[in-house]
């Protein structure tokens, strides 16, 4: 067989492929099909489930999927409510440290929160005490400790702050923790 063979046979098949599947799709005459009760009844269906059908809605595709954004701790000191910097106190003595502070951060402090030791001279506090109720953003709340200075004479410095629910510590808007400050001092050379 040749070139020209070789083209001609698939292209007639081709058009005879095509002519028949052209002619199942024309109509057998121009007459419709008779309608009878149940053609009847199938388009009254049709044409009430077509009028209650919704519109279509729209698609909607994401592109990106929202984050939630951490919310953050945030302590402003605003006074202290008992014992004031290098407050003197004898060798041994109880007392209670009271610190006024405001949550100026966007999460709200739950008791899961605490008041914890953080660093220097603990002066016989505990490591951490649970707050005792919640405080929202822009609330203000009292945390004291119980504590005792050392016996021997001097200055020594307690500091703490606040731990969230992960144990997570944090601090004052400057950074820093809170702190008691005391001189330990013997009566002779008290104030």
């Amino acid at each position: 067989m040749n070139k020209r063979t070789r083209i001609i046979i698939p292209s007639i098949a081709l058009f005879i492929s095509l002519t028949i599947l052209s002619a199942c799709n024309l109509p057998a005459d121009d007459q419709p099909p008779p309608i009878t009760a149940n053609t009847a009844a199938a388009m009254t269906v049709e044409a009430v489930l077509t009028q209650a059908a919704p519109s279509p809605t729209p698609l909607i595709i994401a592109t990106a999927t929202p984050t939630a954004v951490p919310c953050e701790n945030v302590i402003t000191f605003v006074e202290d409510v008992t014992i004031p910097d290098e407050y003197d106190l004898a060798p041994g003595t109880a007392f209670t440290k009271i610190w006024r502070i405001k949550n100026v951060g966007t999460c709200t402090w739950t008791t899961s929160y605490m008041l914890a030791f953080y660093q220097d001279n603990s002066m016989g506090g505990p490591a951490s005490i649970p707050l005792v109720t919640n405080v929202a953003p822009g609330q203000t709340i009292d945390l004291s400790v119980n504590l005792v200075a050392p016996t021997a004479a001097g200055r020594y410095t307690s500091k703490w702050t606040l731990k969230d629910q992960n144990g997570n510590f944090f601090f004052t808007t400057r950074n820093n923790p809170l702190w008691v400050i005391i001189d330990v001092v013997t009566p002779a050379s008290g104030n």
